[in-house]
């Protein structure tokens, strides 16, 4: 009995056995090579998404690392903004109890004091000089609060942005009367606010807080200037 059958491949004999043998020996490389390539598509996907997930989870941290900066700094700025209106208010009651009249403020008095406690807490303050000039005006508290509110956040935003850390500069505050208004300016000598800078639309709490106190709380009109400086205008009509 023949167990093996003879294939003529010119020069070379292959019996079915040895041939059955390549088939499977090719077989199983093509299985090998196969699943190889499918293991690197499955790992460079996985490799993708781990990364996609890395990123995603770095940019979540960054996002609440920012998130957390940002309250922090609104509470510094709302604490800012509380402790400073302590002293607004301090100040005006201390004017009213030395003063013989109870129902309102000695603008000059007021601004001074104002203007001296303000500057306190800034170490720049002593490198900065102050111009007050008020005419003998009278203001009920209900505006001298916030108008001491406006003057706290412009020296507040001056002594912080306006003069650099080697660089001496000047602050004038004029209040007068003009007509049938009262007009109250706020000038630095610092380096002005940029060209392109739109204040009124900004997101500055101290600049918006100045411009609601402005119309809402005096029903006035508030411009600004910047040209050698900073120059804020505010004119509103005295409460009778």
């Amino acid at each position: 009995i023949v167990l093996n059958l003879i294939y003529d491949q010119g020069d070379t004999y292959f019996t079915s056995g040895t041939l059955n043998v390549m088939s499977y020996m090719i077989s199983q490389t093509l299985l090998i090579a196969l699943t190889f390539c499918l293991f690197l598509i499955v790992s460079n996907r996985l490799n993708r998404e781990l990364e996609s997930d890395i990123f995603r989870r770095k940019l979540v941290e960054e996002q609440l690392k920012f998130s957390l900066e940002e309250k922090k700094t609104l509470l510094q700025e709302i604490h800012h903004r509380v402790k400073n209106n302590m002293v607004v208010v301090s100040d005006i009651h201390e004017i009213l109890y030395k003063s013989d009249n109870l129902s309102a403020v000695d603008m000059n008095l007021y601004l001074t004091k104002l203007t001296r406690d303000v500057v306190q807490n800034y170490t720049l303050g002593n490198r900065v000089s102050f111009k007050i000039k008020a005419e003998l005006i009278l203001i009920g508290t209900r505006q001298a609060s916030p108008i001491g509110l406006i003057i706290n956040e412009l020296i507040t935003n001056s002594l912080k942005y306006a003069f650099p850390d080697t660089e001496e500069g000047e602050i004038k505050i004029n209040l007068q009367k003009t007509e049938d208004q009262i007009e109250l300016t706020y000038m630095d000598n610092g380096i002005g606010i940029p060209e392109n800078f739109d204040w009124y639309n900004t997101n500055s709490m101290g600049l918006n807080l100045v411009k609601m106190l402005a119309e809402n709380q005096l029903d006035g009109s508030i411009d600004m200037e910047s040209n050698n400086g900073t120059k804020f205008t505010i004119k509103f009509n005295i409460e009778t």
